[in-house]
């Protein structure tokens, strides 16, 4: 490595694994001096389109399926009533490329051979897509918050947006996993309530 010249080494973490580093208590350093090293990734909704832009080439070129030239080509025109269906399915991701995908696999899974997609099939596939992305998302913070999937249970259903009452509502429910024993986010869930 050090023959190696104009080297520069890059560290991805996610988020969670960031958080969970400690920086006062086990290093003694400061977490400051590390989060200005840091360079947040953020994706446009152009660049999320062009990402699946290319994916939806690369596929067609490998199924020898034609020319395609962008994603636009599987999905349902825009109109009037229903808007534009990219738009429908971004707007349904937390503006992450595995996100995009994960929805327009789960799309063309449903779609069974179809040539294009309809809005019948991105609406059925919008169910199991969002399941999986809440199971992702406890997984992705369940070791930084324990059980984390009860406090989820607790906004199963809710209006969006919710109301500032019904969210105190819920919040006060997810302050009551504290009376229960078998809760394994305890400490997580006694510093976010600390102020209530």
């Amino acid at each position: 490595m050090h023959r190696v010249q104009n080297l520069k080494v890059l560290v991805a973490l996610r988020t969670n694994i960031f958080e969970e580093l400690d920086f006062g208590s086990r290093t003694g350093g400061q977490e400051e001096k590390f989060r200005s090293l840091t360079l947040t990734m953020r994706w446009t909704r152009n660049e999320l389109v062009e990402l699946l832009d290319q994916r939806a080439r690369a596929a067609a070129e490998q199924h020898a399926i034609g020319e395609l030239a962008s994603i636009g080509d599987l999905v349902p025109n825009p109109n009037n009533t229903r808007g534009d269906a990219l738009d429908h399915i971004i707007d349904r991701t937390l503006m992450r490329p595995r996100d995009a995908i994960a929805y327009l696999n789960e799309c063309f899974a449903d779609a069974a051979g179809k040539q294009r997609l309809t809005w019948e099939i991105i609406h059925a596939a919008e169910r199991s897509y969002s399941y999986k992305r809440l199971l992702a998302l406890r997984d992705e913070w369940k070791p930084t918050y324990p059980d984390i999937d009860q406090m989820f249970l607790k906004f199963r259903q809710a209006d969006v947006p919710m109301s500032r009452m019904q969210l105190t509502e819920r919040l006060d429910d997810a302050i009551l996993l504290l009376a229960d024993r078998g809760f394994g986010g305890t400490v997580w869930m006694t510093d976010l309530s600390e102020p209530m």
